[in-house]
């Protein structure tokens, strides 16, 4: 399945990309999704997702925790504190 990844504000600078379309397989979480990121961006990217400064919403709307993917999702991923 197709997904789409976009990264918001600072992390969309760290990480030096704004957004991925990704394949990805049937069943596939948010959580499953961090290691194909690591493994098309490298595990320094991805210890930018990871920890409490950063939020995820799929869809448009914002995750308290995981998610199942399905095709055609958008999968943003925000620095907790961002401005306008």
């Amino acid at each position: 399945m197709k997904v789409k990844v976009v990264f918001f504000a600072s992390l969309r600078e760290d990480m030096g990309i704004e957004e991925i379309f990704l394949q990805l397989p049937e069943g596939c979480t948010t959580d499953s999704l961090l290691e194909v990121l690591s493994a098309r961006l490298g595990e320094k990217a991805v210890s930018l997702l990871c920890g409490d400064s950063v939020r995820i919403a799929v869809n448009q709307e914002m995750l308290d925790g995981r998610a199942h993917l399905f095709e055609n999702d958008e999968v943003a991923y925000f620095p907790r504190i961002t401005g306008g």
